[in-house]
């Protein structure tokens, strides 16, 4: 982002003087014929325009369109995760595809000095917004993957273990309670990952990430409880 801002500034600064460029250029014809200040207004405002517009396509458009395509490629994205963060990203290539088309109708560099310097503050705020959501995204599938082995692997054996032990007589109810209270964190956990499906804005993905963070811990620590009383049984 740092190496973008530097960019921008100096193409600001090229918007400012590529007249006096295209003068200079005009001064070494070998005409002496003076350019009218008309024309040279023109030929002043067709440079800046074709500037901007390159602006627009290398730092703007491109780099929208290949965070598109790395988010459509990665695979530990859920399905609805996915469509919510490429529906994002596509309203900001609308956005900058429409701001582009701005560039055709401005009539004085300063117009497109503020076109640029709007652009350049939005996609500054997309920019971090998107990837921020992006790596909401990856705490959410890592959060899954905690939860399907505590469900597949820890509580099953828990569970067949107390069922041994009943059946062999001994009271488990207490532990079982435990496991019960653990199972019901994990529904919240996966109520609150399922919200994160569809936050638009990281603070909102943020918040429901920390609270099923908070119920898997909840759950892991039942579990513990569980298996510490469950050693003066065995």
């Amino acid at each position: 982002m740092k190496k973008l801002s530097l960019y921008v500034v100096t193409i600001l600064v090229l918007l400012v003087v590529v007249g006096t460029t295209a003068t200079s250029v005009s001064a070494q014809g070998p005409s002496t014929t003076p350019t009218p200040v008309g024309t040279q207004k023109a030929v002043r405002l067709e440079a800046a325009r074709s500037v901007a517009a390159k602006i627009f396509d290398n730092h703007f458009l491109n780099r929208l369109n290949a965070l598109r395509a790395k988010i459509s490629a990665n695979d530990r994205l859920g399905s609805e995760a996915k469509q919510a963060l490429l529906g994002k990203v596509d309203a900001e290539i609308t956005w900058f595809t429409s701001k582009k088309a701005e560039i055709a109708t401005a009539i004085t560099i300063a117009e497109l000095r503020t076109i640029v310097k709007d652009a350049r503050a939005r996609f500054q705020n997309i920019a971090k917004e998107v990837r921020l959501l992006y790596i909401a995204r990856g705490f959410v599938v890592s959060l899954e993957k905690v939860i399907t082995n505590l469900e597949n692997n820890i509580i099953a054996k828990i569970e067949r273990k107390l069922t041994e032990l009943s059946n062999n007589g001994v009271d488990v109810s207490a532990e079982r309670a435990l496991v019960a209270k653990a199972k019901a964190e994990i529904v919240e956990a996966k109520s609150e990952l399922a919200l994160t499906k569809n936050s638009v804005t990281f603070e909102e993905a943020k918040k429901h990430v920390e609270a099923a963070k908070g119920h898997v811990k909840g759950a892991r620590q039942g579990l513990k409880d569980c298996l510490v009383s469950l050693k003066n049984k065995i």
